[in-house]
């Protein structure tokens, strides 16, 4: 299996599994007690499902599974996703994102009531299809995941617009947001293999680090490229007082700090001329290097965790993953 050479590899070796899991998220939808409306919509959002990250780390934190196995890694990596889904609804309303995927976003489209329906619909549309097919142990994780999802969110509304930010803040609020869902897709994968508790601990290790080095990039890109080749509008987060590491290491640095804390300052007035400013400023002041050298050690850390993996884990697949995330 160490002939995959590329994460596409992956996903072409994995596409029936993955497959599958979206007829499982359908599933949930139809047969859930939502209104035909709402239910179109969800349809909709969850049809447009990206690349599938998070499921997809489920079946590579499997294994070479037993078959009796499958159904509930299948529903495991579903409810991850719905709830993934049911974050970005909300976040959309939080933002007043236009779009989302490259289509006009639920709450554009529709209305924030709406889009708080439908994203409160699927949170507990991941909890239901869990407990109606009798895995009270996944759901008790998905509610305790959304506990910890929900804090990350507050912890950066209460660092909205905060010049002062530390990198350990914005650490604890992307393993918060994001890492903590990564986390929790690997770590149900090797407990419902039931793998050695060595296993356990460090796939649980590798989603959390994998998840941070996702957004890091995720937000390095925010800052290098534009809209069209993202696929969604770029400069939101700075624009709403959202500074994430490529910002904070830009406001360390005392060449580029005040020049940038005067367009902050501009708050809600910020222009598309202004971001611009700001980034020059954040490229010049070496935030963005700095940042992709967090990756690069990020990754060399990574692959000696994934390289401690015993049993039938796909540590390949892992060191694909963190390569992945890491090149810009």
């Amino acid at each position: 299996m160490d002939k995959f050479s590329t994460i596409e590899e992956i996903y072409k070796w994995k596409a029936d599994e993955l497959s599958e899991i979206k007829n499982c998220i359908r599933e949930a939808i139809i047969q859930s007690s939502a209104h035909e409306s709402l239910k179109s919509i969800l349809l909709d959002v969850t049809g447009n499902s990206g690349k599938m990250i998070r499921p997809m780390l489920v079946l590579l934190a499997a294994g070479d599974y037993r078959p009796e196995l499958k159904e509930k890694l299948l529903w495991g990596a579903a409810s991850g996703e719905l709830l993934h889904v049911s974050s970005l609804l909300l976040d959309d309303i939080i933002d007043e994102a236009e779009t989302r995927r490259g289509k006009p976003s639920v709450q554009k489209q529709y209305g924030k009531a709406v889009a708080i329906c439908a994203g409160t619909f699927l949170m507990v549309t991941s909890y239901s299809c869990l407990i109606e097919r009798g895995y009270d142990d996944l759901a008790e994780d998905m509610i305790h995941l959304t506990q910890i999802v929900s804090d990350g969110e507050m912890l950066q509304d209460e660092n909205c617009w905060n010049t002062g930010i530390s990198e350990e803040t914005y650490r604890k609020i992307i393993e918060g947001k994001t890492a903590s869902v990564f986390s929790h897709c690997c770590r149900i994968a090797a407990r419902i293999t039931e793998q050695s508790g060595q296993n356990q601990k460090l796939l649980s290790e590798i989603g959390m680090n994998l998840g941070i080095m996702f957004q890091i990039r995720d937000d390095i890109l925010d800052w290098t490229k534009d809209e069209k080749e993202l696929g969604k509008p770029v400069g939101e987060d700075f624009c709403h007082g959202i500074f994430t590491l490529p910002v904070i290491k830009a406001l360390q640095n005392t060449n580029t700090s005040d020049e940038l804390k005067a367009l902050i300052g501009k708050k809600e007035n910020i222009s598309k001329e202004d971001f611009e400013k700001a980034k020059k400023l954040v490229a010049s002041s070496g935030g963005i290097d700095d940042s992709a050298k967090i990756l690069k050690n990020m990754e060399k850390q990574l692959i000696s965790m994934a390289e401690g993996l015993s049993g039938n884990c796909y540590n390949f697949a892992f060191r694909l993953l963190t390569n992945t995330f890491r090149a810009l």
